[in-house]
């Protein structure tokens, strides 16, 4: 491995952290069970995508009317992830039964 590629490598461990803090914040502030979220970063064909779990009583709180705070949350992503040159989609949903 260069160099080069090795720091790629920690700019995006750094980028994928901060991300996933930064999203798991955001979720905190708006649901009723903070400690039901679960907020993971995945590599899945290329696309980085933040996976955000929790609790179907507080899914409508993270997603918003028609969607609004979800697509603030995304637009929150995006300029964040800028400061990395970095992409990512977010994936909200229930936990599974």
């Amino acid at each position: 491995m260069t160099p080069y590629k090795d720091q790629s490598e920690e700019i995006r461990k750094i980028a994928d952290e901060t991300t996933r803090r930064l999203v798991l914040e955001i979720a905190r502030a708006l649901v009723d069970d903070e400690e039901s979220i679960s907020v993971e970063v995945c590599d899945v064909d290329g696309l980085s995508t933040v996976r955000v779990r929790l609790t179907a009583s507080d899914l409508g709180k993270v997603v918003g009317a028609q969607g609004r705070t979800a697509r603030c949350i995304r637009s929150l992503l995006t300029a964040s992830a800028t400061k990395y040159d970095r992409r990512y989609g977010l994936d909200i949903r229930a936990h599974e039964a």
